[in-house]
């Protein structure tokens, strides 16, 4: 097995803080230099203090144009999307990905089609499948989707959106904001973009989303250690911790207390985007530890 460091994965990162409203060049930091350049009669402004943290976001008023990247992005394995958006959701489908010839992926926000949910095509070929959760357009989401020839699963705020089948596509992703055809125009704000190479493991996709949901859902995040406080209700276990820790990870595993504390510490599933998780007691079971990262 050969496991690859997520910098390497990294195709292009879209931040709001690097985009240039003059000129219309946003600056790619994942290290590529794969600046994306707006091409289109409206130029989108750079918003400040937008998101719950306060930080700023490109605004796409129009959905005439499209963000244009000097390299286009290699379809082979698939791919991994990340977008911290506020959609306006006006047009029948709102692209944030698209391709120079059919057979791009097209990773959208689909409105007409299946009621504001996200979704995914190869470009002009076929509709491959959405998901379901409808996208809000007065507050921002944070949604994911990795797809590869094994299959795609959506994610919306650090939790599973649903799944659809997988596919290999035809061409790259070659611009942000439309697709090939100019018809499905991204209208509204985008934080952040980033796109890696192939479709993430579930630890690798849930640590992203947890920087992510720290910059951007989350204004003052606690640094400093805290506890884990345990009431029990209605035969269940409650484990809370103070809310201006939210951002921190809760980890859980299930060693015996001979094997000790230091190794096997799991995610538990969308503990970043809350301060409180109910734990079902199974009497049969042995010991489980939980303790907060960050």
């Amino acid at each position: 097995m050969t496991v690859q460091p997520l910098s390497t994965l990294l195709q292009l990162q879209l931040i709001a803080t690097n985009y240039n409203a003059d000129s219309g060049v946003w600056t790619d930091t994942s290290g590529n230099g794969n600046n994306a350049t707006y091409s289109g009669t409206t130029m989108p402004s750079l918003v400040s203090s937008v998101t719950l943290s306060g930080a700023s976001a490109v605004n796409v008023s129009a959905g005439g144009g499209s963000f244009v990247l000097i390299s286009s992005l290699d379809p082979s394995s698939g791919y991994t999307v990340f977008a911290y958006i506020e959609p306006s959701l006006t047009s029948s489908r709102e692209a944030l990905t698209g391709g120079a010839n059919p057979g791009a992926l097209e990773y959208d926000i689909a409105v007409a089609v299946s009621n504001g949910n996200q979704d995914y095509l190869k470009e002009y070929q076929v509709d491959v499948g959405h998901g379901n959760a409808t996208i809000p357009s007065n507050s921002f989401s944070l949604i994911d989707l990795a797809v590869n020839l094994s299959g795609a699963s959506f994610r919306f705020d650090g939790a599973s959106d649903g799944t659809v089948s997988g596919a290999t596509f035809t061409s790259p992703i070659t611009r942000i904001g439309n697709n090939e055809g100019g018809g499905d125009g991204y209208v509204g704000n985008i934080a952040e973009i980033d796109i890696y190479s192939g479709a993430l493991s579930a630890l690798q996709i849930s640590n992203i989303e947890a920087q992510l949901t720290a910059e951007y859902a989350v204004s003052g995040i606690n640094t400093n250690p805290t506890n884990i406080t345990a009431t029990m209700v209605s035969g269940a276990l409650n484990l809370s911790w103070p809310a201006d820790h939210t951002g921190w990870t809760l980890q859980v595993q299930t060693n015996s207390l001979s094997t000790g504390l230091s190794t096997n510490w799991f995610n538990v599933p969308n503990s970043t985007t809350t301060n409180m998780v109910t734990v079902p007691i199974v009497t049969g079971n042995g010991c489980v530890f939980y303790r907060l990262e960050y």
